[in-house]
């Protein structure tokens, strides 16, 4: 029987096929991000009316989800960019669902991804690199776990003991509230946030409307195991480090993490992050992600890491191929064209937030203008970490 694929945007999406949706992504360990689930992708829907989701369906029944966010030129991007760090068509092991045909369907050339999950190979075409998405997997307790961290990286740890004692001495005993439902902390911890990215070049994303509605209605979301979660680390009275995301049952994927920069000096990122897994089981949770990168304190937390590839997926026949060979053109070697290779990351990271092109604009001129600014920003994190 021939498949069928419609598509639709995420309100559009009836209850069999959100429960035939979350019964795939239950069924395969590498889909338990809250990212991946038809809650997210409704959230998302609430607030962006380019907000699509491709349904495979053979036989008359559900066997694979795409959502994604149709752009000019039958471009996509992942649903919630940029906040959608992992991407993935939910779909179930034996489906035969032929990625180029989907996009074909849904009348798409080609897909943006940063972190896509990809385990029964169904979106290969295009030019797509391989890289890691760190986690924190709980398979034991807190305790042996963070014992495995200390042996890992006994600098990081050390670290961590000397400043929780600077901030408990000089600002109060350390507490961490999690689940923190404050609205107002989770404005100061979005305010901490803004005020980073501006003082280092990046682009406000925060700024725009759409994630502004975005993240106070994902605050406010509690249905069916998935909502909104904000943990922060108080020292005293005093909020002073935090992180804000989604969660699904024990998943957690958050996006937001900021400190009061008037306490940079105590690394209260660092204490928060120690703190927060110990903090996992009260809140039952077992995977915290960490996201694609190599921070340092990535690589410090991390035991686990998920396989994901970066890069662009298209559709079969020859635009597809077209799109994918422009793509490799783009990818600029190492060296030399390092700078235009962040710049232009940069400036797809702003195309991704601004819907307008009056939107586009000023961040394309704010990023140029401040390009040395972001540059020395990132040579004085060098000169740190290397202190």
């Amino acid at each position: 029987m021939t498949p069928r694929i419609d598509l639709l945007h995420p309100r559009e999406m009836d209850e069999a096929d959100a429960r035939a949706w979350s019964a795939l992504q239950g069924g395969v360990e590498a889909f338990s991000n809250p990212l991946l689930s038809p809650q997210f992708a409704r959230a998302v829907g609430a607030v962006r009316d380019d907000a699509r989701v491709a349904i495979w369906r053979d036989g008359g029944q559900a066997a694979g989800f795409l959502p994604f966010h149709r752009r000019p030129g039958a471009f996509a991007r992942p649903i919630g960019a940029p906040f959608s760090d992992l991407q993935a068509l939910v779909g179930a092991p034996d489906a035969a669902i032929r990625g180029g045909d989907l996009f074909q369907a849904a009348g798409l050339r080609a897909l943006k991804v940063n972190g896509l999950i990809d385990p029964f190979g169904v979106l290969t075409a295009g030019s797509q690199s391989e890289a890691l998405s760190h986690r924190i997997v709980l398979n034991g307790g807190a305790d042996a776990y963070l014992r495995q961290v200390r042996a890992q990286s006994r600098n990081g740890a050390k670290n961590f003991k000397r400043y929780s004692e600077r901030l408990v001495q000089n600002i109060g005993d350390l507490r961490l509230s999690a689940p923190d439902a404050d609205p107002r902390a989770l404005e100061r911890l979005l305010g901490w946030k803004s005020a980073q990215l501006r003082s280092t070049g990046l682009h406000d994303f925060l700024a725009v409307n759409w994630i502004k509605s975005l993240l106070n209605h994902l605050f406010e979301t509690h249905q069916q195991g998935f909502e909104g979660l904000m943990m922060n680390l108080y020292a005293g009275d005093r909020h002073v480090a935090g992180q804000f995301g989604v969660r699904l049952g024990g998943h957690f994927h958050p996006w937001i993490g900021a400190m009061d920069p008037a306490l940079r000096a105590y690394s209260p990122g660092v204490v928060f992050q120690w703190q927060a897994v110990q903090a996992m089981p009260s809140v039952n949770l077992k995977i915290y992600e960490l996201g694609v990168g190599e921070d340092h304190w990535k690589r410090m937390f991390s035991l686990a890491a998920l396989p994901v590839r970066t890069g662009l997926v298209t559709a079969s026949g020859p635009a597809g191929r077209a799109n994918a060979a422009r793509a490799r053109i783009c990818e600029w070697p190492p060296g030399r064209m390092q700078t235009i290779s962040r710049l232009r990351r940069r400036l797809d990271h702003i195309a991704a937030a601004e819907l307008t092109l009056a939107g586009r604009a000023r961040g394309v001129i704010s990023a140029l203008a401040n390009y040395e600014k972001r540059n020395a920003a990132r040579h004085a994190g060098a000169a740190g970490d290397k202190a």
